[in-house]
């Protein structure tokens, strides 16, 4: 069965707000790919729309991200930033060895697009990954000479509303 274009406008003005609620919550499709044991690509296709959503699977994306939101307003954690920037500690995050890997030329540029597009310092960047790093880890990122983990070059990428894909290619 085909889905009219009135369909499809009501599914992509969803999606649109889903993807709001998310960004306000600072809900990554990897946090919410776990709470939903579901695969984190096929969620990033939907919310991207790259591929037609399935509805029951739209109505349990929509109920995590509502329940997401009522557990981070009853938390009401607020984030702090440290003085000193080198008091994050970076014990649970691991320097990648890329001796044998290319950086992407354009990595950093990519990514210092995407923080200044938010209106991202570099501490505020870095304390907005989950694991949190350091703002000179930022700076070493837009400078490509670091590369960032996966997890963070996801988050990254979702924080940007772009994908895995645009930022590693050149």
């Amino acid at each position: 069965m085909m889905t009219t274009t009135k369909e499809q406008v009501s599914i992509s003005t969803r999606i649109k707000q889903l993807k709001t609620e998310m960004r306000h919550n600072r809900l990554s499709i990897l946090k919410l790919s776990e709470d939903l044991n579901y695969p984190a690509t096929i969620i990033a296709d939907i919310l991207f729309l790259r591929k037609k959503p399935d509805m029951d699977l739209l109505d349990k994306i929509e109920n995590e991200i509502t329940n997401s939101s009522k557990n981070r307003k009853g938390l009401q954690r607020v984030r702090s930033f440290p003085d000193n920037p080198m008091e994050i500690s970076n014990k649970s995050y691991q320097s990648l060895d890329f001796s044998h890997s290319n950086i992407p030329n354009k990595l950093g540029e990519k990514i210092k697009k995407i923080r200044t597009e938010l209106n991202f310092s570099e501490l505020e960047l870095g304390a907005t990954l989950s694991p949190s790093v350091p703002a000179n880890f930022i700076e070493e990122m837009e400078n490509n000479q670091f590369i960032p983990s996966i997890e963070h070059l996801i988050e990254i990428a979702d924080l940007g509303e772009t994908t895995l894909d645009w930022l590693l290619r050149d």
